[in-house]
């Protein structure tokens, strides 16, 4: 994994999770963000400051359901306990109440799933592991789940790779490698590689894809900066996103796609 900022080849363990689920423009290692950070701090102080402060003043009910949280746990009132879903040790305090009186009614959940509850994603008063491995393990195979994705789309270019994947079966390697001359439209028809598709959604959103494009590349799918092919992490980046408007909070992109390649 090549760091952006230092260009050193690092191991994957070199950068924060976080970063590595988004854009290859944010690939940065530890180091690297850590001195990105503290410039950013130093040189914004003044702004950070008066963000914190109205952040307090907009959300004091949830501000202080915390500092009343934290407090406990350090008086030892509160004993964390692992996650209520998935047993995950390094937790947090998901509130069900912010009303005075009722701001130690918590339950410990890991990141990922206090993100899923606030999200609506899953029902507080039915946390079973069931229903999260439903959620977790999307598959852009079943028409469903293409219809759910779609209607949070967002962009041509979402909209298409949903499109794509579907036809593809998840199959992002047979995605990354189409260029513009394997792609025949007429007006209720595509033909793609010699196999033709009648799926009015997927020539809408070619045509509109493709309406927009202003650059000279042979690929398909490419990048909107310097516009070259797309590569796989980006667009099961694009694919992320579109899942976090639908309220579904995945570890990684890499579950919309055909596990066995």
């Amino acid at each position: 994994m090549i760091c952006r900022d230092c260009g050193g080849d690092l191991p994957e363990t070199a950068f924060s999770p976080g970063l590595l689920e988004r854009s290859p423009a944010y690939h940065r290692c530890r180091v690297c963000q850590n001195e990105r950070t503290k410039k950013y701090q130093k040189e914004n102080r003044k702004k950070i400051t008066e963000y914190n402060r109205d952040y307090r003043q907009r959300r004091k009910e949830v501000v202080r359901s915390m500092e009343i949280v934290k407090k406990a746990v350090k008086q030892g009132r509160l004993v964390k306990s692992p996650c209520a879903i998935c047993g995950d040790t390094n937790v947090v305090a998901h509130h069900l109440s912010y009303e005075k009186g009722e701001r130690q009614k918590i339950i410990w959940v890991c990141q990922l799933h206090n993100k899923m509850l606030h999200a609506d994603a899953v029902d507080v008063t039915d946390l079973t592991i069931e229903k999260l491995r439903g959620i977790n393990e999307l598959d852009i195979r079943d028409v469903e789940n293409k219809k759910m994705l779609a209607d949070y789309c967002k962009t041509p270019l979402e909209h298409l790779l949903v499109e794509l994947l579907y036809i593809f079966q998840g199959q992002f390697k047979e995605l990354i490698s189409l260029n513009k001359g394997d792609i025949k439209i007429s007006e209720s028809i595509v033909t793609i590689r010699n196999e033709t598709y009648s799926d009015a959604e997927l020539i809408k959103w070619l045509k509109s894809y493709l309406d927009l494009r202003n650059d000279d590349d042979s690929a398909l799918i490419v990048t909107e900066r310097a516009p070259h092919k797309m590569p796989i992490n980006q667009m099961r980046y694009h694919l992320k996103k579109v899942a976090s408007r639908a309220g579904i909070m995945v570890r990684s992109p890499r579950v919309y796609y055909n596990k066995e390649q």
